[in-house]
């Protein structure tokens, strides 16, 4: 699957636009529509992360063990003065 990249209109975007374009609709309808789609995208970034969990064999206590882990970027301290 290709995936788009930000700041480019693909093919596949031009078309669905020009399909909405003349649609006359309330904007209850519009409301509906935008809904729609993003649970069209919430439930695909479900389903990869459903994925990754079961590919990797993760369980329950793995997920307990990362929430609880203090995984900080280390600073070095900066001296003061000459």
């Amino acid at each position: 699957m290709a995936v788009h990249k930000p700041g480019r209109v693909s093919r596949d975007m031009v078309e669905l636009l020009a399909m909405l374009q003349d649609l006359q609709a309330p904007d209850e309808t519009w409301a509906e529509l935008r809904r729609r789609v993003s649970d069209f995208f919430a439930e695909q970034a479900i389903a990869r992360a459903n994925r990754v969990v079961d590919e990797k064999g993760w369980t329950d206590e793995d997920f307990h063990r990362m929430a609880h882990m203090h995984m900080r970027t280390p600073y070095r301290s900066r001296s003061v003065g000459p």
